[in-house]
């Protein structure tokens, strides 16, 4: 017995004692400098990224970097490795007049342990297998996936009191683990300061004067600046002024460039920080924004039983970004307030303001949804679904919601050039258009889609549920018969949902919303508050006798509402006016308990018209208070 007591301890020391050595061995690796291994799997080629030599030398580094095949023997990797950074050292060697009669090769071993790694295994095995990388008399610790930036950067339009968030692409780590610096330029540090402009220090009483400026062709002037701020980085001290994800420039910030280092982490290992200096100065704001007279009605969150919609479209920046918009589309507006960089900013202050539970919004750009929306949103407690146009459209819908407050059950879209094409359950409406090859024609080159979405409430009854549908419809002045028989697919589409889930026990009330295209005299609105619209009515003649469909008599069993009346306009343009964005509510189960006022007139038009430097889309959101009917 005692001699099997002893034999356990001295078996539980030298494991200990194993054990120890091991944790030394790791430390000490962990305090290597590191070679940057990635290897991604389903992916053939591997990247292998290190500096040498291991410390910067007299401030200068040799970044290397190597794209191998993972197929490839490690013998032929370490081989190329060899010949490059012996290139970089002899030729060090000579520039610093050392004396050596030939040029020689650096040794180069992958190691695992003290032993090598055998130079016949391929490279996808054998970077997994080793542990360091010896170069010389330099040892690496191989890395494996570390988190890193795959690339970061900040607005071109900077403004105080307007947040800004870094667009960040990241590798291997999660953004909610990074860490991110903000720091400020010191004024005084720079020598070669380019002369600034005597009234950069502009009220924002004046922001509108300062926006005008760039009606100017000064695109030479800009690139010269830039040229000489990146020129002049070296010499400029930093002053560290916020930690966090996002920050909101102060009036101090003004003129002053700024600069986000992020620190990338995947909760365990952290990466190579990376930063990014802004192009241009803080610019001072432009003032208060009719928006934030509408944030005085907005400023608490909507008790249980009840919640805060919004419908918004947005304007797309493939539609604002283009000669013609500027020319001929939105000519009052100043460039840099029609730039999404600009406009970007007040979209997010503006929403984030409403203190909203649901968020519909239209002209979604893919980028602005990934890089803004979706991560700015998402920190305030949203959860976000993006459902972009068919086609080659790079816009579409989004629907946000507050996730203290619903939960995402299931998304029931539709395209509607394919429910057409092959839904047996649109055949009664495929027979009547194909009387008309033209209408046909148009209806089936529509890239429309209806993003529907069951949520669950969560704060107060969970046997409520609430089916959001959000849509643009064609926007042609010519085709109102074309959006009739959009609306007339999506209420369908949306009775056929709630016959399906009526079948499993959830009985949702409706929400039908967005960007309708259609005054409040059109045959959409009669359609879906008379729940018909008959064959003789005007609008089916809107295409003329090539698009006419006899006998086109559509109807529904939907209850529904507008929860915010019917405005004046919520479009306001250059030579044109009107209301085209509704929030309907299923009025059995929904009723609407306030909204929000619109801009007054004189708002609208400060400025000529929409967008301006003080509203960023050519349209004016809808936010209105609805509640649960007992």
């Amino acid at each position: 017995m005692w001699r099997n007591l002893f034999t356990k301890i001295k078996f539980l020391q030298r494991e200990t004692k194993n054990w120890t050595l091991r944790r030394s061995v790791m430390s000490k690796e962990l305090e290597l400098p590191r070679v940057a291994v990635r290897n991604v799997p389903n992916e053939d080629r591997m990247q292998i990224t290190f500096q040498y030599p291991a410390v910067a030398v007299d401030g200068k580094k040799r970044i290397f970097n190597f794209d191998r095949l993972k197929a490839e023997e490690l013998e032929k990797t370490l081989a190329r490795i060899t010949t490059n950074v012996s290139k970089h050292a002899n030729k060090k060697k000579k520039k610093d007049k050392e004396e050596a009669a030939e040029a020689e090769d650096v040794a180069v071993k992958l190691l695992n342990g003290e032993d090598e790694v055998n130079g016949l295994k391929t490279n996808g095995d054998a970077w997994e297998e080793g542990t360091r990388l010896q170069i010389a008399d330099h040892f690496y610790s191989v890395q494996l996936n570390i988190p890193a930036v795959k690339s970061i950067n900040l607005p071109d339009c900077l403004m105080a009191t307007f947040e800004i968030c870094p667009r960040l692409s990241l590798e291997f780590a999660s953004e909610g683990e990074c860490k991110l610096l903000w720091f400020r330029e010191l004024k005084k540090s720079i020598c070669k300061k380019l002369k600034r402009n005597e009234n950069t220090e502009t009220s924002s009483e004046n922001s509108e004067a300062v926006l005008s400026d760039h009606r100017k062709d000064d695109s030479s002037n800009e690139e010269s600046n830039t040229k000489q701020i990146r020129k002049d980085v070296g010499n400029i001290k930093w002053s560290q002024i916020h930690v966090g994800h996002c920050y909101t420039p102060e009036v101090k910030d003004i003129g002053h460039l700024l600069k986000v280092e992020c620190m990338p982490s995947d909760g365990h290992r952290q990466g190579d920080s990376v930063t990014f200096i802004s192009k241009t100065e803080v610019l001072p704001g432009p003032g208060v924004c009719p928006f934030e007279r509408r944030h005085q009605h907005t400023k608490q969150l909507m008790p249980p039983g009840s919640f805060r919609f919004v419908s918004y479209n947005i304007l797309a920046d493939c539609y604002a970004d283009s000669d013609f918009a500027r020319d001929f589309l939105f000519p009052y507006c100043p460039p840099l307030a029609l730039s999404i960089d600009y406009r970007r900013q007040l979209l997010l202050k503006e929403l984030m303001g409403y203190n909203a539970d649901v968020i519909c919004l239209q002209e979604v750009d893919k980028k602005v949804f990934e890089y803004d929306l979706k991560p700015v949103l998402g920190r305030c407690g949203f959860l976000g679904l993006l459902r972009l146009k068919t086609g080659e459209v790079a816009e579409g819908t989004a629907t946000f919601f507050r996730s203290s407050k619903f939960r995402l059950v299931e998304q029931y879209d539709l395209e509607m050039h394919q429910a057409l094409s092959e839904d047996p359950f649109f055949g009664d409406i495929v027979d009547r258009v194909s009387t008309s090859a033209g209408l046909k024609e148009k209806l089936m080159q529509r890239t429309t889609v209806l993003q529907l979405t069951l949520l669950q409430s969560i704060d107060a009854d969970e046997h409520r549920h609430l089916l959001v549908a959000t849509v643009h419809l064609y926007f042609h002045p010519k085709a109102p018969h074309i959006r009739t028989i959009q609306t007339a697919i999506s209420v369908r589409h949306i009775e056929r949902t709630l016959e399906h889930l009526r079948e499993q026990g959830v009985r949702p009330s409706v929400i039908f919303c967005g960007d309708l295209n259609a005054y409040p005299e059109a045959g959409v609105h009669e359609f879906l508050t008379t729940k018909k619209i008959l064959a003789k009515h005007a609008e089916w003649y809107a295409g003329g006798k090539e698009e006419f469909i006899e006998n086109m008599n559509l109807n529904h069993t939907l209850d529904l509402t507008s929860a915010c009346g019917f405005p004046r306009y919520t479009n306001y343009v250059g030579g044109y006016t009107g209301c085209l964005d509704y929030i309907y509510i299923g009025a059995q189960h929904l009723q609407t308990l306030s909204v929000v006022p619109m801009p007054s007139h004189e708002e609208v038009t400060e400025y000529t018209a929409l967008p301006n430097a003080v509203f960023p889309s050519d349209h004016i959101a809808l936010v209105c208070n609805i509640g649960w009917k007992t």
